[in-house]
């Protein structure tokens, strides 16, 4: 437990370092958005391509762990969607970006030093090989959800399908992850030189995507429906990481560590990108953000919680 602890704390700590600089304006919203885009666009990339690519070329990724984390992904999606249709009588549109909201981990920004941290190399690999898939598939079923129900525009959902695909494949996150597979696969041996630059942005990536987290958070609020808010919290850090461990261990027989990254992949907050999507077709804005914000703050226990026990006896540790 101590040993969990001392390795998590110095992770919050630099979430709430970034959320009290931006509150204090010591940091301004554009400084915030720098540091994101020098994140997204390079240093979470860098690290993503690295991590695939050493765990393709060693031949040590399972697609049937990553197969099971988005079967229930989906399962959670329809039914966090079902309870909003029709417990909390919100429109298909609302319901899409409840079960978005959901799914959606913040598993970029928040997740990858996380995992890191705790779980290595393996973990690394897994929660990598997870983003590769991550936006792609959970942000265009739930537009596509939206658009089939509104039918905008000519060409309908196909058009936006079209165009979301486009931009998922200028997306740096996607593109990282996917090249590192590819190199990996091809037997690509990189020069020295390369593996230097993409070891000198992994150690840099970490302490900013976590500042990062917690400056975005400043802004946004727990408000709207209260109970449907929580309802969004309970799907996401509780549903959600359940139907993953029992859909993995279905269909595949994981390695313990990769078992314990892709669990823990599914157990973290809401990342920014149902906010988005809500302020985007205006829906259900206030919950989404309230249950990334609320989702963030509950998980500091259990995220801590949930590492203490797969690293322990109690499941079978490692």
């Amino acid at each position: 437990m101590t040993d969990a602890l001392a390795l998590i704390a110095p992770l919050f700590a630099l979430i709430l370092i970034g959320f009290v600089f931006a509150k204090r304006g010591w940091i301004t919203p554009e400084g915030v958005a720098g540091l994101s885009a020098f994140l997204i666009n390079l240093a979470i990339p860098a690290l993503l391509f690295s991590a695939v690519y050493k765990a393709v070329f060693a031949g040590g990724l399972d697609l049937r762990l990553v197969a099971g984390y988005f079967l229930a992904a989906f399962a959670t999606f329809v039914i966090a969607a079902l309870l909003s249709r029709y417990v909390f009588k919100t429109a298909t549109d609302a319901a899409a970006v409840a079960g978005f909201t959901s799914t959606f981990s913040n598993a970029a920004l928040l997740g990858v030093p996380l995992i890191s941290r705790a779980y290595g190399d393996i973990g690394l690999a897994t929660i990598s090989l997870i983003l590769a898939f991550h936006a792609p598939l959970l942000f265009t079923w739930a537009t596509l959800t939206i658009e089939t129900h509104r039918a905008q525009g000519a060409g309908g959902p196909l058009r936006i399908t079209g165009a979301i695909v486009g931009r998922l494949l200028r997306n740096p996150i996607v593109l990282g992850a996917a090249s590192g597979g590819i190199c990996g696969a091809l037997g690509v041996d990189l020069p020295q030189l390369i593996d230097d630059f993409l070891d000198l942005l992994r150690d840099g990536a970490t302490p900013a995507a976590l500042f990062a987290v917690g400056a975005q958070l400043v802004g946004f609020s727990i408000a709207g429906d209260l109970k449907h808010t929580l309802v969004l919290v309970a799907t996401k850090i509780v549903l959600f990481p359940s139907l993953a461990a029992g859909a993995i261990l279905l269909i595949a027989d994981p390695h313990p560590v990769a078992f314990a990254a892709a669990v823990t992949t599914a157990a973290l907050p809401a990342g920014v990108n149902p906010t988005i999507l809500a302020q985007m077709y205006g829906v259900l804005v206030r919950r989404a953000a309230g249950a990334m914000v609320l989702s963030t703050i509950v998980t500091a226990l259990t995220i801590t919680a949930l590492i203490v026990y797969f690293k322990s006896g109690a499941a079978g540790g490692f």
